[in-house]
């Protein structure tokens, strides 16, 4: 019984470490985070997988500053390393959109200097 127990254990742990190895899609899904994310916060890729992030951002609608925004990552925290940036200074609601892959166990942080976020999606494991 106790060899069949460490089978079953091996056999977790493969899959478990065959699950980490998929391409990026299989067995992910897109989702709409917009309300859970915000500029100028810190967040950690803890799925176990590369995760894909997607966002939009605008110049404010009314006249002002203009869109300066930068996406960062990095193993340790703060992330430093920039992958993204998105300006805009002319028209009223110009935007941009940032794409990165975050690798599991990254830090990644959108640094909203000025601007607005219109959306913020993420390609992430199916739970």
């Amino acid at each position: 019984i106790a060899s069949l127990a460490q089978r079953v254990q091996d056999l977790e742990a493969a899959l478990a470490n065959a699950q980490q190895e998929l391409p990026l899609g299989v067995n992910q899904t897109w989702e709409n985070l917009t309300s859970q994310r915000s500029g100028n916060t810190t967040y950690i890729n803890d799925t176990g997988r590369p995760i894909v992030v997607n966002i939009a951002m605008q110049k404010p609608v009314t006249a002002g500053p203009n869109l300066v925004a930068s996406l960062y990552v990095d193993s340790a925290t703060p992330p430093t390393v920039p992958v993204g940036f998105a300006g805009a200074s002319n028209s009223i609601n110009e935007g941009g959109t940032i794409t990165a892959i975050i690798p599991n166990n990254h830090y990644y942080k959108l640094d909203l200097s000025s601007g607005e976020l219109v959306y913020w999606s993420e390609l992430r494991s199916i739970q």
